[in-house]
C-alpha cells in the first residue's frame, strides 16, 4: 500500500467515524490545487474536447449499439468492463475487505460483458447480460452483499447492516444466480451448494466433561458470519473484533469443541463470528436431512497429529437425529422425514458476545 493509499484510507475511515460531514465546494476551487478545471482556461475539455452530453439519449435509441461501443469481447475490456471491475476491486479490497474471510485480497483476473438485447412484441427493449468473472474472494463479496447490503462492515456503524439474508455464509458451488432487474426492484433466483453451513462440534456426554469417552460428535447449523481471523495489519477490518475483551485486543475464550482439533476441549480464542437470526413473520427454514447413514467423527478417539498437522480421524457411521435445538422450543422435528422446522416470529434472546450461533441445531448419531 503506498503513502496516498494509507492517507486515503485514513479518510475514509475517519469520514466513516464521523457523525456529520461538511463539505466545501465551488466551481474551480479545485484549481488551487493543481487540479484542472473542466471549463475553465486550460481545463480538461480544452484539452481533451468535452465528451457528449446526450448518452442516455443515445442508449434509447439504439441500446445493441451502446452496448457494442462500451463493451470489447476478452481480456482487453471496453468501458462498461473497466468501470465494472473498478467498483468491484473498491468493493473487495476496501469497502467490503475480504481479507478477514479469504486470508487474500480480492483477485480479478478476467471480466467480460456480452449484451443481447431483444426487441419485445411491444417495441420494449429487454437486455440480457452474460458476466464472466474469475476472481479470488467473489463468494466472499457476494455473501457480504447478502447480508450487509448498503450496511457499513465490519460493525454496522454508522449504518447497520441491511441486506436481504440473516447471515453472512460463501463458498458457493455450482452457483447460478438469475434476475431481472427493474427501474425500482429486482427479482432473482439463486442456487448453490453451501459449504461450511454445518459445523462438526461435540457435546460433553452425560458426565457434562469434554475429553471423556462418552463425549458425543455432532453436526451443528446455527446462523454465522464469515471473517475467521482478527483485524491486522493487511486486515484492518475483522468482525472477529467484536470478541475482543473490552478495551483490549485480548479475545475471549471458549471450549474448543471441534473433534481431532489440537486444542479440542480445552478453552481456546473465540475463532467465529457467532450470529442471531430473529425470525421475522413470515420466514420460515427447514432442514432436510438425509436418511441414509452419514460419517461423525468419534471426538475422544480422533486426535491431533503434529507431525502431519491434520487429524487422525476415527469414523462413527450412523444415521442423523435431532439431538439438541437452542433455543429449546425454537422449531420441531419430524423423525420419519427427518426434517426440522422453524417458523417466525421468534427472537432468540441472545445477548453479545455470543459464544454460540442462535438458533443453534445439532444433529448426532441414532444409535
Amino acid at each position: 500500500m503506498t503513502d496516498r493509499d494509507e492517507q486515503l484510507e485514513l479518510a475514509a475511515q475517519v469520514v466513516a467515524r464521523s457523525t456529520y460531514l461538511i463539505a466545501l465546494v465551488g466551481a474551480g476551487m479545485s484549481k488551487e490545487s493543481g487540479i484542472p478545471t473542466f471549463r475553465g482556461g486550460d481545463g480538461l475539455w480544452d484539452k481533451h474536447g468535452e465528451p457528449p452530453m446526450d448518452g442516455y439519449q443515445r442508449f434509447l435509441a439504439d441500446p445493441a449499439a451502446w452496448w457494442a461501443a462500451n463493451t470489447i469481447p476478452g481480456p482487453t475490456g471496453g468501458t462498461i468492463e473497466t468501470q465494472w471491475q473498478a467498483w468491484l476491486e473498491n468493493l473487495g479490497k476496501r469497502t467490503f475487505d475480504v481479507f478477514s474471510a479469504f486470508e487474500w485480497p480480492y483477485t480479478m483476473f478476467q471480466f467480460d460483458v456480452n449484451a443481447t438485447v431483444i426487441t419485445n412484441p411491444d417495441g420494449s427493449n429487454t437486455t440480457e447480460l452474460d458476466v464472466l468473472l474469475i476472481s479470488w474472494g467473489q463468494e466472499v463479496l457476494t455473501a457480504r452483499w447478502f447480508y450487509w447490503g448498503t450496511g457499513s462492515y465490519p460493525n454496522g456503524t454508522p449504518v447497520a447492516r441491511n441486506g436481504w439474508w440473516p447471515q453472512e455464509l460463501g463458498w458457493f458451488e455450482d452457483f447460478t444466480f438469475d434476475g431481472t432487474l427493474y427501474w425500482d426492484h429486482a427479482d432473482f433466483d439463486w442456487d448453490a451448494a453451501m459449504g461450511y453451513q454445518f459445523i462438526e462440534l461435540a457435546l460433553p456426554g452425560p458426565d457434562g466433561q469434554f475429553q471423556t469417552a462418552d463425549d458425543e460428535p455432532v453436526w451443528s447449523w446455527y446462523p454465522q458470519l464469515m471473517d475467521y481471523i482478527y483485524s491486522d495489519v493487511r486486515n484492518p477490518k475483522s468482525e472477529l473484533d467484536a470478541w475482543f475483551r473490552p478495551g483490549t485486543r485480548d479475545p475471549y475464550t471458549a471450549i474448543n469443541a471441534h473433534p481431532g482439533n489440537p486444542y479440542y476441549g480445552t478453552q481456546y480464542q473465540v475463532d467465529q463470528a457467532y450470529l442471531e437470526w430473529d425470525l421475522l413473520e413470515g420466514q420460515t427454514v427447514a432442514i432436510i436431512l438425509p436418511k441414509d447413514p452419514v460419517v461423525f467423527h468419534d471426538p475422544f478417539r480422533s486426535t491431533w497429529n503434529p507431525t502431519t498437522k491434520v487429524p487422525n480421524f476415527v469414523n462413527i457411521t450412523a444415521p442423523m437425529t435431532l439431538r439438541r435445538m437452542t433455543p429449546a422450543n425454537v422449531g420441531t422435528w419430524d423423525e420419519a422425514s427427518k426434517t426440522f422446522f422453524m417458523a417466525g416470529p421468534f427472537e432468540m434472546g441472545g445477548a453479545m458476545p455470543l459464544f454460540d450461533g442462535l438458533p443453534r441445531i445439532d444433529f448426532g448419531p441414532k444409535r
